[in-house]
């Protein structure tokens, strides 16, 4: 089991910029640098290993109370504005990928949620899932 957490404002995975050169399309993924940063610090974290086989992933994104809700909002409650929860899911997995895992299709289960909270991060839990005999 791999369990740390990485502080910081968790950031949502960002469309890829498409460019045309002539005849030639190319698309570039503005997400890169960002994830180089959030790799860094991960590793920084916690000791990191790559895992094989089917993986459990729990994430927890622990969003930033705004000023302006600060006594209507209380850390806990559920955070349900942008960033969309799939876009920081893509974003964590696809900078993990090579980093705990081969591919993110190692990962057969995926829990996540967004909350509020005065300690801005990301929380990562991740286990191998045993496999069922067969029958």
């Amino acid at each position: 089991m791999i369990d740390f957490f990485v502080p910081g404002r968790p950031m949502p995975q960002k469309r890829p910029k498409v460019y045309r050169r002539g005849n030639f399309i190319q698309a570039v993924d503005p997400s890169k640098k960002d994830k180089l940063a959030w790799v860094k610090l991960a590793k920084t974290c916690a000791k990191l290993e790559l895992l094989d086989g089917p993986l459990a992933v729990t994430l927890v994104f622990h969003m930033p109370i705004p000023k302006s809700l600060k006594r209507k909002i209380e850390p806990g409650m559920v955070h349900c504005k942008k960033p969309d929860i799939d876009n920081l899911i893509k974003f964590t997995l696809d900078a993990l990928t090579g980093v705990l895992f081969f591919d993110d299709s190692h990962v057969a289960q995926i829990t996540a949620k967004k909350t509020y909270s005065d300690n801005i991060g990301t929380r990562v839990n991740i286990q191998k899932v045993k496999k069922k005999a067969p029958p």
